[in-house]
């Protein structure tokens, strides 16, 4: 009875410990899972209070995104919020300048809180330069044009007779 006692005993404890590792498992697994899905759950970018428009539209499982500034718009500020449970990491708090003509890339994270683990976002943001724009036409009501409309002319002469001025 002693001998069955102790079999029983030890088989009990031994299912007692395997749950126990399976709860812990388990426990592991949710949690691995809960860190590798932090993602954010917007992302925007503007130049003052004028959006920017993403392409792709925002997704917060997509994470490669490229962006267009007007000629006009020198800087671009990054907006981003994390789900709940993460936090956006690296977002940059001023303003990016970006040069007439030139692309600025940058990388935003979102993270778990208290973990390394992260999901990058990529934005590649272009400025352009202001020559991106043609002219179909140009006209100077009582003005001679020279020389004449070339669409891939910059700059023109109007010249005016005097009795119009």
């Amino acid at each position: 009875v002693r001998q069955y006692c102790r079999l029983a005993w030890m088989t009990s404890l031994s299912s007692f410990a395997f749950r126990v590792v399976r709860i812990w498992t388990s426990w592991l697994v949710w949690s691995a899972v809960a860190i590798v899905q932090c993602q954010l759950e917007s992302l925007h970018l503007r130049f003052n209070s004028k959006p920017v428009d993403l392409a792709p539209v925002f997704q917060p499982s997509t994470f490669v995104y490229s962006a267009t500034l007007d000629w006009a718009m020198d800087a671009f500020s990054v907006d981003a919020v994390a789900h709940p449970g993460c936090e956006a990491d690296k977002v940059p708090f001023r303003a990016i300048s970006v040069p007439k003509g030139e692309t600025y890339q940058i990388t935003i994270f979102a993270k778990a809180q208290n973990s390394t683990v992260t999901q990058a976002y990529a934005i590649r943001v272009k400025r352009l330069d202001g020559t991106e724009t043609e002219l179909k036409t140009l006209r100077i009501f009582g003005a001679q044009l020279s020389p004449e409309f070339n669409g891939g002319l910059r700059e023109y002469t109007g010249t005016m007779i005097v009795a119009r001025e």
